[in-house]
């Protein structure tokens, strides 16, 4: 008996100490099935954790009733040892409990239960069934009873170490669960800095696409920052200005910040391609279409298909065609010359002319419907002429760029090319200055430019024209210098006059000052918007 006891005193399962039970009593107490029912206490129910017969698995029962219609509560109360060695008479004198009628169903005759105490609190009690009739005797009873005390609390163990068992789990479950989430949290922290990351990426390709456009004047100001505000989006975007006014900067900036800005930015000179050639390379072709067409080719639309396409002086582009694009962005489909199946694109349009559409589109030289098609969101960009603030920041840019390109230590231009630069008009905008100071850095051997560096492209006119006639001819040119001066502020509030964004706060007069000067130079602030 001392083998059985130090045999269940170690922490084991419930299961576990019923196998132990089981093993080490055969031929010492005579059963041929033994089980265990405890106590739920919440549920004031009896529950048969285990029922084994000898050679048979375990047979799980679960719930067998409530503990208060149960005979093994005053057996538990008690604390005394039952024996019942025929338990078809006693059922027939007390019916007995479904796992007593399902034991006898079983053939079992003879029965011995006794309780289960741990700590003085009852938890259960232990039964052994036998076929044999008169199996068991008192000294049976005295023979469990030395070892009913360690096995209450074995049991007890076993339980709390299923509760154990269960509740690590349910830990485990729960830390799986947590796992999860601090993998989904890390992800999302990851994704939180990538996404700083690609806004850090941003701004800085804001800053180096913009940088590459230098000024500060309002005119350009507001023509940038709605250059800023379309890149987002996907819409078609008119560009318009004089020539050498940076269409082609502004439109790769916008490009670069679009989401399409890993796809392709596709250009089109529409000017330098002949009226034959430009259907073919705006649409493609295919193989025999026309003389020399020895393989079918894809046009520019195909090309920029996910990307951007840019169409500069799109002005210039034949009637004929401008059918055939103004289909390609109502239907975003095109068809190759000599072909017959269409094919759909996906292509941004960005559209540049140094003309204004308007009086073609009154002509009849370009198509309304086209017009308003390319006229989503227009931009335009104002000749140098009228921001004359920014050339002093773009002669130091070109200076610094052509002479790092050269290796030369030029640093300025002298106060009298300033001079000469704010009295010329600049037909050719900031291509012509470009173009003019970079063979000035050639020219120029010191560190300072001046003006026997400085070759006009066109003729210089003088800020003051000679030859009036009369005083009434001073008059009208003083007042066309008011108008153009006027307009150049109007058109950097966007026609906005009130506030302190407008043109009154700017030139520092009262709005109505403004305003009647303005009606009597013959300027609408409405149409500068």
């Amino acid at each position: 008996m001392k083998d059985v006891i130090e045999s269940i005193s170690h922490g084991k399962s419930e299961q576990e100490v019923l196998d132990i039970i089981f093993r080490e009593l055969q031929g010492i107490v005579p059963f041929d099935r033994i089980g265990v029912a405890t106590v739920d206490e919440p549920n004031e129910r009896i529950v048969m954790t285990s029922l084994r017969t000898e050679g048979t698995p375990e047979i799980p029962v679960g719930y067998a009733g409530k503990l208060k219609d149960s005979t093994l509560e005053p057996l538990m109360k008690e604390g005394r040892v039952r024996i019942i060695n025929d338990l078809q008479s006693y059922m027939e004198k007390k019916p007995g409990s479904d796992s007593t009628r399902r034991i006898v169903r079983e053939g079992m005759i003879s029965n011995l239960t006794l309780p289960l105490l741990a700590g003085g609190r009852p938890i259960g009690v232990m039964f052994f069934s036998s076929r044999r009739k008169d199996a068991y005797k008192p000294a049976h009873a005295d023979l469990v009873r030395e070892i009913a005390g360690q096995m209450a609390t074995a049991v007890e163990n076993g339980r709390l170490m299923d509760a154990l068992n269960k509740r690590n789990r349910e830990l485990e479950g729960a830390n799986a669960q947590l796992a999860l989430t601090v993998r989904k949290l890390e992800e999302t922290i990851q994704l939180k800095e990538e996404l700083q990351q690609e806004n850090i990426y941003l701004k800085d390709e804001i800053t180096t696409q913009f940088s590459e456009i230098v000024g500060s004047s309002p005119a350009l100001t507001a023509s940038l920052s709605a250059a800023r505000r379309v890149a987002i989006t996907d819409s078609t975007v008119l560009i318009t200005g004089e020539t050498g006014t940076g269409k082609e900067l502004v439109a790769r900036a916008i490009h670069v910040l679009s989401s399409r800005r890993d796809r392709a930015l596709i250009k089109v000179n529409c000017s330098s391609l002949p009226e034959t050639l430009i259907e073919s390379e705006l649409f493609g072709h295919e193989k025999g279409a026309f003389t020399g067409a020895i393989a079918r080719k894809p046009g520019r639309f195909e090309l920029a298909s996910g990307g951007t396409l840019f169409l500069d002086e799109v002005v210039d582009i034949p009637p004929t065609v401008q059918v055939k694009l103004l289909r390609a962005l109502q239907e975003k489909e095109i068809e190759r010359v000599g072909g017959s199946q269409p094919i759909k694109v996906d292509v941004r349009i960005i559209a540049a002319t140094n003309r204004p559409l308007e009086p073609l589109v009154t002509a009849g030289q370009f198509r309304e419907d086209l017009f308003y098609r390319l006229n989503v969101f227009p931009i335009h960009l104002p000749p140098l002429r009228e921001r004359k603030e920014d050339l002093a920041p773009l002669t130091n840019h070109f200076i610094r760029k052509f002479a790092l390109k050269m290796s030369k230590r030029i640093t300025e231009v002298s106060p009298r090319v300033m001079d000469l630069f704010m009295a010329y008009e600049w037909p050719g905008n900031v291509r012509e200055i470009e173009h003019l100071l970079e063979r000035a850095v050639i020219l120029c051997d010191g560190h300072v430019i001046n003006d026997t560096h400085i070759n006009f492209a066109h003729p210089r006119k003088s800020r003051y024209p000679q030859g009036f006639q009369s005083l009434g001819e001073v008059d009208q040119y003083c007042e066309e210098i008011q108008r153009n001066y006027l307009r150049q502020i109007l058109r950097s509030t966007n026609g906005k006059i009130y506030g302190t964004a407008g043109a009154a706060k700017v030139l520092n007069l009262k709005p109505t000052t403004l305003q009647s000067r303005l009606a009597k130079l013959g300027v609408s602030a409405r149409d500068l918007k």
